[in-house]
């Protein structure tokens, strides 16, 4: 595979599956969006002071060129 980037354009009537995302319990402040901190509770710098995670998925296509 390449390393080059090319857009294309998908037809309005193409199939293209669409997924939720993945919401999960942020591990490092254990969903409650803070962390003790040595000057007190701060904002958790994983989930932002969410308390949820999501997960995401990289999906990479090979495209051959039509003969």
């Amino acid at each position: 595979m390449s390393n080059k980037t090319k857009l294309i354009e998908i037809p309005e009537d193409a199939k293209v599956f669409d997924f939720d995302p993945i919401i999960e319990v942020c591990g490092e402040c254990a969903g409650v969006g803070l962390v003790k901190g040595v000057f007190g509770d701060r904002e958790c710098a994983l989930c932002k002071g969410t308390g949820r995670i999501i997960k995401t998925k990289t999906v990479i296509i090979d495209i051959k060129p039509y003969k």
